[in-house]
């Protein structure tokens, strides 16, 4: 998960993370965090100016959410297909696993965020699968399959404003 605070040239920035790792960023002003697992982790930056010391700074707590992860080829909307036995739901992270296949049979389906790193596989009769703000990541490998080819991928209006 990316963090980030308003960039002063310069200034190093001291994170502190409570229940997860931070993986990049080490002194800059983003960095990311792999958390450790569902519950409430911590995330906190100091910005440290050369002339006046110890700046701003941000102290924030987090919900971890829990990852679903594949554990086989199947449907999304199968018990079975996931890791624990349960069907992902619209507050879950996601995560389709390097050589599974996640027929999108839901209608809708949904998710709050959406990693694809073996393949999505639509097969039209009208089915969608709505993602929330964390939004879709494809990595190198994952596959977003439209058997129909009729399908459109595009960003929900998640405030109801009339913009995405």
């Amino acid at each position: 998960m990316a963090y980030s605070v308003a960039d002063i040239s310069g200034s190093p920035f001291t994170w502190t993370i409570t229940g997860g790792t931070q993986a990049t960023g080490t002194t800059t002003n983003a960095i990311t965090v792999n958390w450790d697992g569902s519950g409430t982790g911590n995330v906190r930056v100091v910005e440290t100016d050369a002339v006046f010391g110890a700046g701003d700074n941000l102290d924030q707590s987090i919900e971890i959410l829990p990852i679903y992860y594949s554990t086989q080829s199947g449907d999304w909307t199968s018990d079975d297909t996931w890791v624990g036995g349960v069907a992902p739901t619209s507050g879950n992270y996601v995560e389709i696993v390097a050589g599974h296949t996640v027929t999108m049979d839901g209608n809708p389906a949904a998710c709050y965020g959406l990693n694809i790193k073996g393949t999505a596989l639509w097969t039209g009769n009208g089915r969608t699968t709505d993602v929330g703000t964390a939004g879709i990541n494809v990595y190198a490998g994952g596959d977003v399959t439209d058997i129909s080819k009729t399908g459109v991928l595009s960003p929900v209006d998640s405030d109801d404003d009339g913009w995405n």
